[in-house]
């Protein structure tokens, strides 16, 4: 018990120095100078962080065994070695290219800390987890209250150190899961016997966090006191007062709604125009962007515990749809300052965010969508490890390929399902290609109507206790 303590602590812990420094300080201290000297620094620095995460998902998802620790770490140490020092020299000697170099390492040096930091958190029980990122996202909001009163020499020396400061944290903390990435099969292949090992990438829950974070950029860029309004704790303490009292469970949904009602209300506010409005837009849209922190973390890593094989392909899939939202929303911010029509641009976000929102969730509940995700049977104990000899196997399959008149070929692959196989050892098996594998996989599904493996080893095992 005193060991799962001392991990939540340090997920806590690792959680506030990550997000306060690669999050709230990055963005309060470091992209002012960025345009002080090199305007294009940020954007650029921005737009290669999008895709790296993109090539992250990318190989996650088709070659996830090419990925390991000690590399992953290594290069996150590197780019943030080089990277301050590209900053340092950039702002020392008032050099563009070097400002913009280390700026592009220090953010994906930031990405590197904030997958490895998201990881650790996916060992933590799934009842605590929420709980864990709340109270992380109140330490980084005070940390960076407590930030805003130091000198302006302190405050840059903060926002280069504060992202290194939770690798002791982590270290070593995230290996476990990496054992399990490197050891599953690619989920290009895992999502054809188990399509409930992850979701889509074009899942409404996906399109909710962009949708989500275009109006988190926009309204950022609207408030400037969004990230360092002392309101911007109301959301987390509340989060972290609803855990208490739901003794560690949190509802995704009521986080939705919560924030989402802060923010359009924020913008609503920008859009009304008048005193008292303007007085409360910052406050508003602070509660939500925080809120829009929370509830986006809290659903990243609900899916990626469900299947920890999948987990870095969440979060670099979920971080690029993010930084898309984010540069979208910042944009179209510019763009009403601009053409100063900031308080109708501000209504249409308002209502787009709703009618968005609505259209998204009327048919789902995110918390049963978080729950739906299953890791596949190689990446859990499996279901027939208890059957005494393979022949009782054997007749179980050979009854269910005679009760739903399964082909020769369809009977096989039930029968290797059944023992755990994967889809690669499978077709290496069978010596038939992936095509023909998820035909065959398409018609077996169809004719004994199950979704996935685990279903197909339930009915395995049932037959046999019949």
């Amino acid at each position: 018990m005193k060991s799962h303590i001392e991990y939540a602590v340090r997920s806590v812990l690792a959680v506030a120095l990550c997000l306060c420094g690669s999050v709230f300080a990055y963005n309060e201290y470091l992209v002012p100078l960025y345009r002080s000297v090199a305007s294009p620094a940020s954007d650029v620095a921005t737009i290669v962080g999008i895709v790296f995460s993109l090539f992250v998902a990318s190989i996650a998802y088709r070659c996830p065994d090419n990925i390991r620790y000690e590399a992953f770490l290594g290069l996150a140490l590197g780019c943030y070695a080089f990277g301050s020092i590209g900053i340092v020299a950039g702002f020392t000697l008032s050099c563009p290219l070097a400002l913009v170099a280390g700026g592009v390492l220090f953010y994906m040096a930031n990405e590197w800390f904030f997958f490895l930091t998201m990881l650790c958190c996916c060992n933590v029980d799934r009842a605590f987890q929420p709980l864990v990122i709340s109270l992380g996202i109140v330490l980084a909001y005070g940390c960076s209250s407590a930030i805003a009163a130091f000198p302006a020499h302190l405050q840059h020396a903060c926002s280069l150190f504060l992202p290194i400061a939770c690798v002791p944290l982590i270290v070593g903390q995230g290996r476990k899961t990496f054992s399990i990435i490197n050891d599953a099969e690619p989920m290009r292949f895992a999502k054809i016997a188990s399509p409930r090992a992850m979701l889509p990438f074009h899942h409404m829950l996906f399109m909710l966090l962009l949708l989500l974070q275009l109006s988190f950029g926009y309204s950022t860029y609207i408030a400037d006191e969004s990230f360092s309004s002392p309101w911007g704790f109301a959301i987390p303490v509340g989060i972290v007062v609803w855990n208490i009292v739901r003794k560690g469970r949190v509802s995704a949904d009521l986080v939705f709604r919560i924030e989402a009602l802060a923010v359009i209300a924020g913008l609503s506010s920008v859009a009304l125009a008048s005193h008292l409005a303007l007085k409360l837009y910052p406050a508003l849209l602070s509660m939500g962007n925080c809120g829009y922190l929370a509830f986006s973390l809290i659903v990243l890593c609900g899916i990626a515990s469900r299947n920890k094989s999948a987990s870095l392909l969440v979060f670099a899939w979920g971080s690029s749809l993010s930084e898309i939202g984010i540069v979208a929303g910042a944009n179209l911010a510019s763009f009403a300052n601009s053409s100063l029509h900031v308080e109708s641009i501000s209504f249409l976000v308002a209502i787009i965010t709703v009618a968005c929102a609505l259209f998204l969730t009327y048919r789902h509940n995110i918390d049963d969508v978080i729950e739906g995700v299953s890791a596949p049977p190689s990446s859990m104990p499996m279901s027939m490890a208890g059957i005494a000899r393979s022949d009782v196997l054997e007749r179980s399959c050979d009854a269910i390929a005679s009760n739903y008149k399964l082909t020769p070929r369809e009977r096989e692959i039930v029968g290797l399902l059944a023992r755990g196989r994967n889809g690669v050892r499978i077709q290496e098996t069978l010596f038939i290609s992936r095509n023909t594998y998820k035909t065959h996989i398409r018609h077996i599904y169809e004719k004994l109507g199950v979704h996935d493996q685990q279903e197909i080893m339930d009915l395995v095992e049932h037959m046999e206790h019949a």
